[in-house]
């Protein structure tokens, strides 16, 4: 994506740049390009500023989770089995093959338009903060966008919160999510198991 909107010869004076300041951390090839994102933040005459930063971190995002390792999927007994009263100390385990991105341009659409058209010299205009999410299910590679509760909330799974803890960050982060959010998380945990981003949960029984 970014190398479709730079062009060849601004896209090899960037990664010249980058690879003479940025020393490589890694033997394997390709995972040359992993710090670009942070590399791009710290240049002020970028060219198409925030939206190259943004898609730098998409194209990175996906190399990294098609590379990520498998998960088994959420064995559904092992939800049943959770007492009720262990739930807000519940940690939900998020797929390995995830990644969350914090955006402010339709970047993976517009990503998707630069690798079939080109780029056609229009840029598109920066929406509300959001949260997006790539993934890998069956073999294939997706992005979903989030709402910020939502994407509040998956990001502290992410972390390792437990479930009350979770749920407070987003209130504290959103609190016109409070009223709404018990609604909300069974609707998440059920798109979530479905899309195979929780992949498993651990509690303990004595605290």
């Amino acid at each position: 994506g970014l190398t479709a909107l730079l062009k060849q010869e601004e896209w090899a004076s960037l990664v010249e740049g980058y690879l003479e300041e940025v020393a490589p951390h890694c033997r394997f090839l390709g995972r040359v390009g992993e710090r670009l994102p942070e590399f791009l933040k710290t240049k002020s005459n970028l060219p198409y500023g925030q939206i190259c930063e943004e898609l730098a971190s998409l194209d990175w995002a996906y190399l990294d989770v098609f590379d990520e390792e498998d998960a088994p999927p959420l064995d559904a007994e092992k939800l049943l089995s959770v007492p009720a009263d262990c739930w807000p100390q519940v940690k939900l385990v998020v797929n390995p093959a995830l990644r969350i991105l914090e955006l402010e341009y339709p970047s993976a659409d517009f990503r998707r338009q630069l690798l079939q058209e080109g780029f056609q010299n229009t840029l598109p205009e920066p929406i509300a903060p959001y949260f997006l999410v790539i993934y890998r299910r069956q073999g294939k590679l997706w992005d979903k966008s989030l709402s910020r509760p939502a994407g509040i909330f998956l990001q502290r799974l992410q972390q390792g919160d437990e479930l009350a803890v979770a749920c407070q960050n987003v209130v504290e982060q959103c609190p016109e999510a409070e009223q709404s959010l018990e609604d909300q998380l069974s609707e998440w945990m059920q798109l979530w198991g479905t899309l195979e981003w929780i992949v498993d949960l651990k509690y303990e029984l004595e605290r």
